[in-house]
């Protein structure tokens, strides 16, 4: 695979997933949600592509958790009352496949933006919602972690 063809993909994932308030200051929840539940939902998409290149069973497998957890991060960040109608933007749609060690580097960088989000909130039962998706991000970021030393 062209190395430098590789490269700018990943760049242009990397800008998809990567919320724009992540460098913003003053962004409103309204603005962080809307950011991130179109993060997610364009990590939905690179797990898909990642699972159809990935030949082994039990890293298909961690793929497939991952990408659940996802799923569930768009449906926890569409029920904050700061979600506004989200619709798939096929413009978001993954180029190619990334490694498993930037992949790794964008969920810890996911995990520092929701956790900017988390203190935006005040009431218990939000910030739980969205301390779970930190937790879940932190721990995929682990799993991408491992699947790159295999």
């Amino acid at each position: 695979m062209n190395t430098l063809g590789r490269n700018q993909r990943e760049l242009r994932f990397e800008r998809e997933v990567t919320p724009a308030s992540l460098s913003a200051e003053g962004s409103t929840a309204d603005q962080m949600v809307a950011e991130a539940i179109s993060a997610k939902r364009a990590w939905v998409l690179q797990l898909d592509m990642m699972m159809q290149h990935e030949e082994r069973d039990e890293q298909r497998e961690t793929l497939r958790l991952i990408r659940l957890d996802e799923l569930k991060h768009v449906r926890l960040l569409s029920a904050l009352p700061q979600a506004k109608d989200q619709t798939t933007d096929d413009s978001a749609r993954p180029e190619g496949v990334i490694g498993y060690s930037r992949a790794a580097k964008l969920k810890l960088r996911s995990a520092e933006f929701v956790r900017r989000l988390y203190y935006c909130y005040t009431d218990a039962p939000t910030r739980d919602t969205v301390f779970e998706i930190i937790c879940d991000d932190t721990n995929n970021a682990i799993r991408f972690t491992l699947l790159a030393q295999e």
